[in-house]
C-alpha cells in the first residue's frame, strides 16, 4: 500500500500564520480620519484647518461627535475642545443644538439648554436662528435632534410632534428639504 503523502509542517504552519494575522485588523480608514483630526487641534481648544468653510465652533462640536461616535474620548484634546464648546456665547439655535449634544454625551448638565431650545418652539413647531425668528429646516432639525438625545423626550416627546410634523411637511418628494418653497437645499 502506498502511503499518502503528507503536507509539510512548515507549509501548515505558514497557512495557519496567515489566518490568524489576517484577523488582525490593520489600521482602517476611520482610524487615519480620527488621527487626522486630532492634528487639528489648535492651542485654543478648537479643531480645525485655516480652510474649513464651518467656524471653528461648528468644526470643534463635529469633532467631538465624531471622537465620541468613534469611541475616541480618550483624546488629549477632549476637554480643551469640551471647554471650548461650552465657552461659546452665540445663542443661534444651532449653537445651543450643538452645546446640548456635547454636553449629553459628556454626562453634563443640559436643563438649562433644553429650557432654552424648548423656549423657542414657535406655534407650528419650527425653531429659528435666534429667539423669536422665522424657523428654518436646519435650526428645527439641529434642536430636534439635541432634544431627541435627552430625557426631554422621555417625559415631553408629544411637545416635538409638531416639530416632526413640520419638518415631514417640508420635506420635497426628492428626499430633500428646503425653506419658503425654494428647491432642495438640505
Amino acid at each position: 500500500m502506498l502511503k499518502k503523502p503528507g503536507r509539510s509542517p512548515t507549509l501548515m504552519s505558514g497557512l495557519i500564520l496567515c489566518i490568524i494575522l489576517s484577523g488582525i485588523a490593520s489600521p482602517t480608514l476611520a482610524n487615519q480620519g480620527v488621527n487626522w483630526l486630532t492634528a487639528q487641534a489648535q492651542s485654543n481648544g478648537h479643531y480645525n484647518t485655516p480652510d474649513d468653510l464651518a467656524t471653528p465652533f461648528q468644526a470643534t462640536a463635529e469633532t467631538w461627535r465624531t471622537f465620541y461616535q468613534m469611541g475616541s474620548t480618550t483624546q488629549p484634546t477632549m476637554t480643551a475642545a469640551f471647554d471650548a464648546i461650552n465657552a461659546e456665547s452665540f445663542p443661534s439655535t444651532e449653537y445651543l443644538a450643538r452645546i446640548l449634544i456635547t454636553r449629553t454625551q459628556a454626562g453634563q448638565p443640559v436643563d438649562d439648554l433644553i429650557t432654552t431650545l424648548t423656549a423657542r418652539l414657535q406655534y407650528n413647531g419650527g425653531l429659528g436662528d435666534l429667539s423669536d425668528y422665522d424657523h428654518t429646516v436646519i435650526d428645527t432639525a439641529f434642536a430636534l435632534e439635541a432634544l431627541a438625545m435627552t430625557i426631554f423626550v422621555d417625559t415631553s416627546i408629544q411637545s416635538l410632534y409638531p416639530t416632526i410634523d413640520l419638518l415631514l411637511k417640508q420635506q420635497h418628494e426628492d428626499g430633500g428639504w428646503a425653506d419658503n418653497g425654494n428647491d432642495s437645499s438640505v
